[in-house]
């Protein structure tokens, strides 16, 4: 079940997470857990880091979309939009 928000992960959590793993393997997994968000600042479940780090031994990495910037959270306003569109919408009153 999910604890929250679903945070994608980066490619250099992907490229990080086998040898942290490795390095982190005598901690207990709820262990683990705390530590992988002390280090890191992002929160992922104990499913999360077991599922990524089975996709990775398995090769399988996350299909990224050419431009991931604009899937970003927080980038949906990053691109150019006319003053016609906002003159036109809802978000500001029409004199």
């Amino acid at each position: 079940m999910s604890e929250g928000i679903y945070t994608l992960w980066t490619v250099e959590e992907e490229d990080n997470l086998q040898e942290w793993m490795a390095r982190h393997q005598h901690l207990p997994w709820k262990k683990r857990r705390e530590e992988y968000f002390r280090q890191t600042g992002k929160w992922r479940s104990i499913s999360s880091l077991r599922s990524k780090l089975e996709q990775l031994d398995q090769g399988i990495r996350r299909q990224r979309p050419l431009y991931e910037e604009v899937v970003q959270t927080g980038s949906v306003w990053n691109f150019p939009l006319s003053e016609a569109f906002w003159r036109s919408s809802l978000l500001f009153p029409r004199h």
